[in-house]
């Protein structure tokens, strides 16, 4: 899930001041990286041949070439994608959010199982 939440102080009025805005990010997916040349080197020589791939190891070609196969979709031996990171989340409340949240507090409002639903038996 990604996008922005806006915290603000009745859902149905469309002047009700914004307090502030909740926003997450898509989790970056990692890069491509050779974690086993050896294995990626047999792979390049038997796909693209020798010429122009190899040095002592695999060339900036050759390194090229293996991970534009597999972000291509080929399962190249001795690579790996890593795991998408977590998604970033945060949170800006404007100046006056604080006093306002407290004084609607102090008149019952908002009644947080309504603002912030929680499934059934959670906080337990």
């Amino acid at each position: 899930m990604r996008g922005t939440l806006y915290v603000v102080a009745d859902a149905a009025d469309p002047q009700s001041p914004v307090f502030g805005s909740f926003t997450m990010s898509r989790p970056r997916q990692g890069a491509p990286r050779i974690v086993d040349e050896t294995r990626a080197l047999s792979w390049v020589i038997e796909e693209f041949g020798a010429e122009g791939m190899i040095e002592h190891r695999l060339s900036e070609q050759g390194r090229a070439s293996v991970l534009a196969a597999v972000k291509a979709g080929k399962s190249v031996p001795g690579v790996e994608i890593p795991e998408p990171g977590r998604p970033v989340a945060t949170f800006r409340q404007d100046a006056d959010a604080k006093a306002e949240v407290v004084a609607m507090w102090q008149r019952g409002e908002p009644v947080l199982d309504t603002v912030l639903p929680l499934p059934e038996g959670a906080g337990q």
